[in-house]
């Protein structure tokens, strides 16, 4: 028997007692196939980083651009500046080439960056436990001072609520955010439009 024949009637012998455990419905993707994909940079692999890239820039876009601390707005710029230097290495991927990808860079920047935006989270929180504090510091008589919020009632509450929505539908820029729209108005503004 020759040698090709041999290999053909092997191969359907095994086909056959491997039986259905192979099938592409069971298949189960594992980690190294990713690196296959990353290296033969297949179509799935430009997709995952095209995925992921979008979902870098959407999460981003839901920070605040506007601190009132400088401390704040120091580390939110430098944040900002090394999420737009990694965006620029990135966006070099999504280029069908044959480039070489700079992965040492690129895991270079995003540790520096997952550092810095744990820092500016713990500051933030911070920040945000030195504001409950304020609210809750006892006067000499063991009471509190109330924030504005508190000294209404429920309808008042309603009230002031329609007014700061009606005030964002007449001065939000297209599908602009309310957090946006007050980082470009200020507070202030607000504040004189619906406590008229």
């Amino acid at each position: 028997m020759n040698s090709k024949n041999w290999c053909k009637k092997h191969l359907i012998q095994i086909k056959q007692r491997a039986g259905a455990r192979y099938a592409p419905e069971l298949n189960v993707n594992l980690p190294i196939s990713e690196i296959f994909d990353a290296i033969s940079r297949s179509e799935k692999f430009y997709t995952t980083i095209r995925i992921n890239y979008g979902e870098l820039l959407r999460q981003f876009r839901h920070i605040s651009t506007k601190y009132v601390k400088g401390e704040l707005q120091k580390s939110y710029d430098q944040i900002k500046k090394e999420i737009d230097s990694l965006f620029k290495l990135i966006e070099n991927i999504k280029v069908y080439n044959t480039n070489k990808i700079p992965w040492d860079k690129i895991n270079k920047e995003a540790k520096t960056l997952l550092d810095n935006l744990r820092e500016f989270a713990s500051k933030l929180r911070e920040e945000k436990d030195q504001v409950k504090n304020i609210k809750t510091t006892a006067k000499k008589d063991g009471s509190y001072q109330q924030s504005p919020s508190e000294k209404l009632n429920s309808d008042q509450a309603l009230e002031l609520i329609s007014k700061v929505i009606d005030y964002y539908r007449n001065n939000a820029k297209g599908k602009e955010r309310i957090g946006n729209m007050l980082d470009r108005i200020g507070i202030d503004t607000l504040k004189a439009a619906v406590c008229s």
